[in-house]
């Protein structure tokens, strides 16, 4: 194996390009089951385990990876807020963009990009006012903990509840944010991990960043089991075995002896395309293909899921093509 740091030549970045890439998939995952009730045996079980835990990798890795590259080469003793201002104007247009062109209800994997503002924004504030990692890491850790709280470990507020001030306080919060699954709980925590990554190169073979993944993902997959023989979470988004998961995982992508090719950019923004468009694909298909009794997403047309995918990277890679035609420039602003 080949050791490489953080600050090696940008050819040690395509392994984020690629893993993003493959991650968007997963990320159509969530949102279209995989498996077929009505072809596949055991189907709820095989949704659970590919779409409710080893999907869930998918948007960490994403938030790790803009943390990375908008704070690496920043001096932590001087943060530039003018850059992260610039980084968050631009994840706000795609935001409106996307939104007015997505259906109604159809753009709720658009959160991402308003918890990355939040949380990029709350990192670069820490490293501004607070000189120690370790305490910046700790109150990550912290949001974290009252995250998962909210989600996969809802079960744990148990005790708590029918104290009026804890009953207040998660009654305010419900109703103005719903959920933990935002840039504040979720988003910080591995933002950070990103950040510090890029300042503290990690110098960690591929075969041992890579045994340290699948032993993480290994305790994910049974975490996840046990949180759901519980039978109370409230949501599958985040898990306390996601941190090293991902950790693992990023490590593994900073280290992989990649040839520097212009086809990994076109991976990346081909990428971004399947993220933003997938939804879009998957109502049309679910007009054409649905059957007269409405059912469950996965359900609504044979083999959902392979099909949208197919046809949200044929779209996807299309309109990459035509945004490089001269008159047609103006499509980059769907992914750029």
């Amino acid at each position: 194996m080949i050791k490489k740091s953080c600050e090696s030549s940008t050819a040690s970045y395509h392994g984020i390009d690629l893993i993003k890439f493959l991650c968007a998939f997963l990320v159509v995952s969530i949102h279209v089951a995989p498996f077929s009730e009505g072809h596949f045996q055991n189907a709820q079980l095989l949704n659970f385990l590919y779409a409710k835990v080893f999907a869930r990798i998918a948007v960490p890795f994403y938030f790790t990876a803009s943390g990375f590259f908008l704070f690496r080469g920043m001096d932590p003793r001087s943060i530039d807020m003018e850059r992260i201002g610039k980084y968050c104007w631009k994840l706000l247009r795609m935001y409106a963009l996307w939104s007015l062109l997505l259906f109604t209800g159809k753009d709720m994997h658009l959160w991402y990009l308003k918890a990355t503002v939040v949380a990029v924004i709350f990192v670069g504030l820490c490293f501004r006012w607070c000189r120690r990692d370790l305490l910046i890491g700790l109150l990550a850790l912290g949001l974290y903990g009252l995250g998962i709280s909210g989600d996969a470990y809802y079960w744990y507020r148990g005790p708590f509840h029918g104290l009026p001030l804890t009953d207040f306080l998660t009654g305010m919060y419900v109703h103005f944010f719903d959920t933990t699954r935002n840039g504040f709980f979720m988003g910080v925590p591995f933002v950070l991990m990103g950040a510090l990554l890029s300042r503290k190169p990690l110098k960690l073979r591929a075969g041992l960043a890579a045994l340290g993944f699948v032993c993480s993902l290994a305790a994910l997959f049974l975490e996840a089991h046990f949180l759901e023989s519980r039978g109370i979470c409230e949501d599958y988004n985040m898990y306390l075995m996601l941190l090293p998961t991902n950790f693992f995982l990023f490590v593994l992508a900073l280290n992989l002896n990649l040839k520097d090719r212009p086809g990994y950019q076109k991976l990346r923004e081909i990428g971004a395309l399947i993220y933003y468009l997938h939804m879009l694909v998957f109502t049309v298909l679910e007009f054409l293909f649905r059957p007269g009794v409405e059912s469950s997403a996965g359900e609504l047309f044979p083999f959902a899921y392979p099909l949208t995918a197919v046809v949200t990277f044929l779209a996807a890679v299309g309109i990459h093509w035509l945004s490089r035609r001269e008159k047609l420039g103006w499509l980059q602003y769907l992914y750029r």
